[in-house]
């Protein structure tokens, strides 16, 4: 993506890798915290030292990366008492983040503008990987947010696997979450999860391919045609061009079909 954005427009970018090569799903959630206020500290030593303006610091972040961007924004806010530019969420993870407050995940407070893109959202882990409520001012749900053109959904998956790879899965289903395991949703459940990243990479490198969104309560209404005279925006990096449709802080669910493979464009 880095380099997706040197192209697009001069640009430094910071990419921030953090996690131990055996460390668990909830070990790398509990750290989340920290990291996120060592990340906050680097950009508030920026904000002295190099007199960059806060709006446009812009905090891109995929699955669990997304919370991360969250905890970031909100160390900025209260190190500096000001918000970040923006915040996109890329699926953020789902998992042992379902009933948890605003302080403990990605929110509509963590910058002043935070949109978010869903693709694998579900209330269940059997169901999908992805977070599946809004949190962002802007939320785009792609393809209804679940399952996405060319994957299919995640309990298919079971009658293909080895005994040790099913193993794994179950590890997943029940909650404890290790490398292995990892690797094993890489390979079978993360098609739609991870598709969030792709449509956003594909909306940097392709200014042709436009995401148009409709503003919306359900997928439902959205097939049935009943929100087609609705606000639009576009999904994906250029979203923030939308973002005077925000009216009285209200928070706008979108949704949206693309196409099963790069740039997705329909």
């Amino acid at each position: 993506m880095k380099d997706a954005l040197f192209k697009l427009q001069k640009s430094n970018v910071i990419t921030v890798v953090w996690g131990q090569k055996e460390s668990s799903y909830e070990e790398e959630k509990n750290h989340l915290p920290v990291i996120g206020n060592d990340v906050a500290l680097f950009i508030a030593n920026l904000v002295v030292s190099k007199s960059i303006d806060l709006q446009d610091v812009y905090l891109i972040g995929n699955s669990m990366g997304a919370h991360l961007a969250g905890f970031t924004g909100k160390a900025v806010k209260k190190k500096l008492n000001s918000l970040v530019g923006r915040i996109t969420g890329l699926d953020p993870a789902g998992p042992d983040y379902y009933y948890a407050d605003a302080t403990e995940r990605l929110h509509v407070t963590d910058a002043a503008f935070v949109d978010v893109i869903h693709t694998n959202a579900a209330c269940t882990r059997l169901k999908g990987m992805g977070y599946p409520y809004s949190a962002g001012h802007f939320d785009f749900f792609v393809n209804g947010g679940i399952t996405q053109p060319g994957c299919r959904e995640v309990n298919e998956y079971i009658f293909e696997m080895t005994t040790s790879e099913l193993r794994h899965s179950m590890n997943y289903l029940f909650g404890y979450v290790d490398k292995k395991t990892i690797e094993n949703l890489d390979k079978y459940f993360a098609c739609s999860h991870f598709r969030a990243l792709d449509i956003f990479l594909a909306s940097i490198e392709n200014d042709s391919c436009e995401f148009l969104s409709y503003e919306c309560s359900s997928w439902g209404r959205y097939l049935s045609g009943k929100c087609d005279d609705h606000d639009v925006a576009v999904l994906g990096y250029r979203a923030d061009m939308y973002k005077e449709l925000i009216r009285n802080s209200n928070r706008m669910k979108f949704y949206l079909k693309t196409g099963s493979v790069y740039p997705y464009c329909l």
